[in-house]
């Protein structure tokens, strides 16, 4: 297998992977989505809040959001109360000593004049397996390099062109590299087995 980066950005990778057998393809696909591990938040523990949007709803959002995935596990704290009607609170507005918040400006939740958030969010470490919040992908794909979207099935080896687009809590090189060595292990791992 030959491996060449045709364009490599902040959150976009697209790999040129020559001679490489469509089942290896695939498995690197669903590796970089449901293997490679990232963090994500996981608790919530609401300390005040007297908004609309319902408690569980608004934890499942503080999950999507995208976190840099450096360090151990951290915990997010997040403390507004609203000064006028219809302020927004920003992803930006979650603190942590140790990591950020990719993007800072998701909307979290719209609070009225007097309206309070208080709570603790703990960013814990896992895997697309799990729940997509940690998966580091929207999406991982790929094609036949002549262009076509359906990978010819009836020959053994192609060439493809293989993209990542990452969410931001790691590089794309980051999670195709840790995608390699997850193969490698489980392939390790399966030769054990059968000897």
């Amino acid at each position: 297998m030959d491996i060449k980066i045709i364009k490599d950005t902040d959150n976009y990778m697209e790999i040129l992977l020559k001679n490489v057998d469509l089942a290896l393809v695939n498995s690197l696909k669903r590796i970089c989505g449901e293997e490679v591990k990232t963090l994500a938040i996981d608790t919530v523990d609401f300390y005040d809040y007297n908004g609309i949007i319902p408690l569980e709803m608004l934890a499942h959002r503080l999950g999507l959001v995208p976190i840099y995935s450096v360090g151990e596990e951290t915990i997010f704290e997040l403390n507004v109360t609203a000064d006028h009607d219809g302020q927004v609170v920003y992803s930006k507005e979650l603190i942590a000593d140790d990591t950020k918040v990719v993007y800072d400006d998701m909307p979290l939740v719209n609070l009225n004049k007097n309206q309070t958030i208080k709570l603790k969010a703990k960013a814990t470490w896992n895997n697309g397996a799990e729940h997509y919040k940690w998966s580091p992908v929207c999406p991982a794909t790929f094609k036949d390099a002549d262009g076509s979207i359906t990978a010819d099935k009836t020959k053994d080896f192609g060439d493809y062109i293989f993209t990542i687009n990452s969410t931001g809590s790691l590089t794309p090189k980051e999670i195709f590299t840790d995608a390699l060595n997850i193969l490698h292990s489980n392939l390790d791992k399966f030769i054990m087995k059968i000897h």
